[in-house]
C-alpha cells in the first residue's frame, strides 16, 4: 500500500486553489442577487442607457379645488403596461420615479378613499368602479391628471394639471304633498367606470341611478350631493316616484343633454297640483352655469298613476 503525503509547498498551493473557487463563487452570486434586486425595484430603469433620470411630478388643480390625499401617482409604460406605482399620504410627501430612457405615461388619482375601487399595478386599460357597484355612485369625488413624457438625457419636473372625472347630482324637490310616504328620483343613462387612461365604459343601454330623498325641515324633498360618473348619452332621462298612501305616480323628462365631468347637476322640482312638476336642472362648477327647464306634465303624456310602470 502506497501512502500518498503532502509537504508544506503542496498544502499552500491547496489552499490558494481553494480561495480561489470560493472567490469565483462569491462574485457569481453577487452578479445573480444584484439581477434580481434590480428588476424587483419598480423605480428604477436604467434603460438603454444604463441610467436611470429622475422625474419629479408636481400636482395642481385645474380649479380652485383643494387635491384630496392619499393620491396615487402610476407611470405606465409606452404600450400601456404598468411600470411603477407610489401612494402619497400628504402634500408634504415628494412625487418622484427613476425611469430610463423611453416614453412614459404619468397618471395621478386623488380623492378616491375607500369608495372606488383602485389597483397597485394596473394596465392603463383596467377599470376604476365604483367600489360598491350596486350603488352606481360615491360620497367622494375623484380626480385625475394624465400626461405623457419622454425621458432622455436630463432629469425632469413634471407640472400634472388635475380635473375632476366623476359629475355631482343633487335634487331639491318642493311642493311635494304633505300625504307623501315616499320620493324617489332616477337619472339615466350614466357611464359606470373610466380606465387608467381617462376612458368611460359603459354597460349595454348605460347604468341608472336611482335615490331615495328624504324630507327636510324645511318641507323640501331632497338627495345628494352624490358623485356619478358622466351620462352616455346626448339625451339624459329623469324619472320622479311620488308613493302615497294607496298610490304611486311617476314622472319622466328627457333632457337633452348629459351630466359632465367637473360639472355638477342640481336638480331644483316643484310639484304643481297633481299633474305637472315645474323646474330647473342646474349645472354649477368650474365652468359658466347651464339652465334647463322643464316640467313633468300627464297632458304630454310623462305621467302614469296607481302604480303604473312606464315605458321609456
Amino acid at each position: 500500500m502506497k501512502i500518498f503525503t503532502y509537504n508544506n509547498s503542496g498544502m499552500h498551493i491547496f489552499s490558494r486553489l481553494i480561495n480561489i473557487v470560493l472567490g469565483i463563487a462569491s462574485i457569481l452570486c453577487l452578479s445573480y442577487c444584484q439581477k434580481i434586486t434590480d428588476e424587483d425595484i419598480g423605480n428604477s430603469d436604467p434603460g438603454d442607457n444604463g441610467e436611470a433620470k429622475l422625474i419629479n411630478v408636481k400636482t395642481r388643480s385645474l380649479s380652485d379645488s383643494e387635491i384630496v390625499f392619499p393620491l396615487y401617482a402610476y407611470v405606465f409604460k409606452e404600450n400601456g403596461d404598468f411600470h411603477s406605482y407610489l401612494k402619497i399620504n400628504s402634500v408634504a410627501d415628494s412625487i418622484q420615479f427613476n425611469l430610463g430612457k423611453s416614453s412614459y405615461k404619468i397618471v395621478t388619482i386623488s380623492g378616491c378613499g375607500e369608495e372606488y375601487s383602485i389597483l397597485e399595478k394596473p394596465s392603463m386599460k383596467e377599470l376604476i368602479k365604483f367600489k360598491n357597484e350596486s350603488l352606481k355612485h360615491s360620497k367622494r369625488s375623484m380626480m385625475m391628471g394624465i400626461t405623457n413624457i419622454t425621458v432622455d438625457k436630463k432629469n425632469i419636473n413634471v407640472e400634472l394639471s388635475m380635473t375632476y372625472c366623476v359629475s355631482s347630482l343633487e335634487v331639491a324637490l318642493s311642493g311635494i304633498p304633505l300625504n307623501t310616504k315616499k320620493v324617489r328620483f332616477s337619472i339615466s343613462p350614466l357611464y359606470n367606470a373610466i380606465n387608467y387612461n381617462g376612458e368611460y365604459q359603459k354597460s349595454n343601454n348605460g347604468d341608472e341611478l336611482s335615490l331615495d330623498c328624504y324630507l327636510g325641515i324645511d318641507g323640501i324633498w331632497k338627495a345628494g350631493p352624490v358623485y356619478i360618473f358622466p351620462g352616455c348619452s346626448d339625451n339624459t332621462t329623469f324619472k320622479i316616484s311620488i308613493e302615497k298612501e294607496s298610490s304611486l305616480s311617476n314622472y319622466s323628462y328627457i333632457f337633452k343633454g348629459s351630466p359632465k365631468a367637473s360639472q355638477p347637476f342640481i336638480v331644483k322640482g316643484s310639484f304643481v297640483g297633481e299633474v305637472t312638476i315645474n323646474g330647473n336642472i342646474i349645472t354649477k362648477g368650474w365652468e359658466d352655469p347651464l339652465l334647463a327647464e322643464f316640467d313633468f306634465s300627464s297632458s304630454s303624456g310623462n305621467e302614469t298613476e296607481e302604480g303604473g310602470n312606464e315605458e321609456d
